[in-house]
């Protein structure tokens, strides 16, 4: 496959990404209402219930943060720096692309940032 095959596949795969995030954290701001204590719920359904929001709330900024790293990756692309380490410069291997689109760093590069 020639590089600029495997750019515009990466392109095509980060933009349906991006898509699908968008989507997913709309329909979850949408669904997530905090939980209200009232007389009709009891202690431990409201207790169940606000956990739920707060895992609800943890997740949309997991979905928020992958969200930046797809649109930071198309960046990238858009300026002829994607499938580089921004820590070391060298090439990533085009295998971590294809399972890590996102991924800004190589392998061992990773490792060290601890992500």
């Amino acid at each position: 496959m020639s590089d600029s095959q495997f750019l515009t596949d990466a392109e095509r795969v980060l933009r349906e990404l991006e898509n699908s995030l968008v989507e997913r954290i709309g329909a979850a701001r949408e669904s997530n209402e905090a939980p209200a204590m009232n007389s009709a719920v009891g202690r431990l359904s409201f207790i169940d219930a606000y956990q739920q929001h707060q895992m609800d709330l943890h997740a949309q900024r997991q979905m928020s943060a992958q969200l930046a790293s797809v649109r930071a990756a198309l960046e990238r692309v858009r300026n002829g720096t994607y499938g580089v380490c921004l820590r070391c410069g060298i090439e990533i291997p085009r295998e971590r692309l294809e399972y890590l689109p996102d991924t800004p760093y190589c392998t061992p590069c990773n490792a060290r940032e601890g992500s």
